[in-house]
C-alpha cells in the first residue's frame, strides 16, 4: 500500500484514480463485434414492412366499384364526389398513424450489470444504427477490463478489442497490482454518451462513478475513494474501425475533472 500512498503527496482517492486510469485500470459492457459471442446481438433500426396503410384501399374501392343493393345513380355520384373532395391531409394523417404504429423505439438506454466484473454500464439514451456495433464492442471490452482488474489477470476481451497500446497499459497495470498485492472490488458504474460518430471512428463520453469501488490489499478491503472526496470523473473513449472490426485505441478517465450534473 505504501507504493500507492507515497507518490506525489496526493490524496489517496486521487492516487487511486490515477492508478486506475494512467496504468490502464478503468472501464460498461454489452455486446461486441468480433470474437466475443455478445457481438452477435447488435441493435438495428426497423425497416418498412411494405404494408399499405389502412384507409387507402377503402378509398380506391369506393371510387371503382359500382353501387350495389339497389342504390340509385345519384348515390353513386354522391360517393364519387365525396371521394374526390376528400381532404388529402386526412389520408396523410392515416398514413402517418400507421407508420408510427409500426415504428420501433430507438435503441439505447439499457442498463447492463456484470456482477462478476463489479461493473454496471448505462447505454446512451439513443444509439444510432451506425454506432451500435462500436458501443457494443466497448461494452464487451470494458467488461473484460474490469474483470482483469478484479482477477489480476488479463481478460480475452481486452486483447480482442484493444489496440496494442491499450493492451500494454493493462499489462502494466496488472504487473503493478501483482507486485504490490492490490486488487479492486466493489462496484464501478459508467454512463455512456455518444460524442462523435462516423464510418471509421466513434467517440464516446460519459461519466464514471467510483462511489462503491473498493481496493483490496494486505490491510484488507476499504473504499477506494475517501469520504468527502470526489468519486466521479468524465470518460473519453475512442474507437476505430479496422477492416470491419471496432477497436478501442483510447480509454481514458479524466481524474482532474468531475462529471457535470
Amino acid at each position: 500500500m505504501n507504493a500507492i500512498v507515497a507518490p506525489y503527496g496526493l490524496s489517496r482517492s486521487l492516487r487511486v484514480w490515477r492508478l486506475f486510469v494512467k496504468t490502464g485500470a478503468v472501464s460498461r459492457t454489452y455486446r461486441a463485434a468480433g470474437a466475443s459471442a455478445m457481438i452477435a446481438v447488435v441493435l438495428t433500426g426497423c425497416g418498412d414492412d411494405g404494408t399499405e396503410p389502412p384507409g387507402l384501399d377503402a378509398v380506391a374501392t369506393e371510387t371503382e366499384q359500382p353501387a350495389s343493393g339497389g342504390a340509385s345513380p345519384d348515390d353513386a355520384d354522391s360517393d364519387d364526389a365525396d371521394s374526390d373532395n376528400a381532404d388529402p391531409d386526412d389520408a396523410d394523417r392515416d398514413t402517418g398513424d400507421a407508420a408510427s404504429d409500426d415504428e420501433e423505439p430507438p435503441a439505447g438506454g439499457e442498463t447492463h450489470e456484470f456482477p462478476d466484473a463489479g461493473l454496471t454500464i448505462v447505454e446512451p439514451d439513443e444509439i444510432p444504427e451506425d454506432a451500435a456495433a462500436a458501443v457494443a464492442t466497448y461494452i464487451e471490452f470494458y467488461r473484460g477490463w474490469r474483470t482483469s482488474l478484479r482477477e489480476v489477470e488479463i481478460d480475452k476481451a481486452v486483447e480482442d478489442f484493444g489496440t496494442r497500446q491499450v493492451v500494454e497499459r493493462m499489462e502494466s497495470s496488472l504487473d503493478y497490482q501483482e507486485e504490490n498485492g492490490i486488487r479492486f472490488g466493489g462496484e464501478f458504474v459508467v454512463e455512456l454518451t455518444i460524442e462523435e460518430r462516423g464510418d471509421h471512428m466513434v467517440v464516446l463520453g460519459g461519466c464514471a462513478d467510483a462511489s462503491d469501488l473498493t481496493m483490496i490489499d494486505d490491510d484488507g478491503e476499504r473504499p477506494a475513494v475517501e469520504p468527502g472526496e470526489e468519486s466521479t470523473a468524465p470518460v473519453h473513449v475512442e474507437l476505430t474501425n479496422n477492416g470491419g472490426v471496432w477497436l478501442i485505441n483510447r480509454n481514458d478517465i479524466n481524474e482532474d475533472e468531475r462529471c457535470e450534473d
